[in-house]
């Protein structure tokens, strides 16, 4: 609950401005990626444990990536000052977007794979 208000409070307080929209840009780019890259391992895989093996090897260097973006972000996300103020809608929908990106890849895409395999 505590997220979503605090989300609800940048989205209210920041708006949606220019560069919020090149962030959510930047952002697509880095979620399409990570979604290619999962979806090149789990492509040869045939049974639903496969699957979950495959998912599991991508874990590390996804979550690492997310992790060290997120940190690197979180200084103009939460400590803006004087001129770091402009980028900090940029900022906001970099870090929360790459948050929440980086759930849908590790879980959703691997669950949504296996289902589409196992229907076939």
């Amino acid at each position: 609950k505590r997220v979503h208000l605090l989300l609800l409070v940048f989205i209210v307080i920041l708006g949606i401005s220019l560069l919020s929209l090149i962030g959510a840009l930047g952002l697509a780019g880095v979620i399409v990626n990570d979604g290619i890259i999962m979806m090149a391992t789990l492509g040869s895989t045939q049974s639903s444990q496969k699957v979950i093996e495959n998912a599991a090897k991508r874990l590390r260097p996804i979550v690492l990536t997310s992790v060290t973006t997120i940190i690197g972000l979180a200084s103009l996300i939460f400590f803006s000052s004087g001129q770091a103020v402009t980028f900090q809608p940029l900022a906001v929908a970099l870090g929360y977007g790459l948050f929440w990106g980086t759930l849908l890849n590790l879980f959703y895409v691997p669950v949504l794979y296996a289902f589409v395999k196992r229907s076939q």
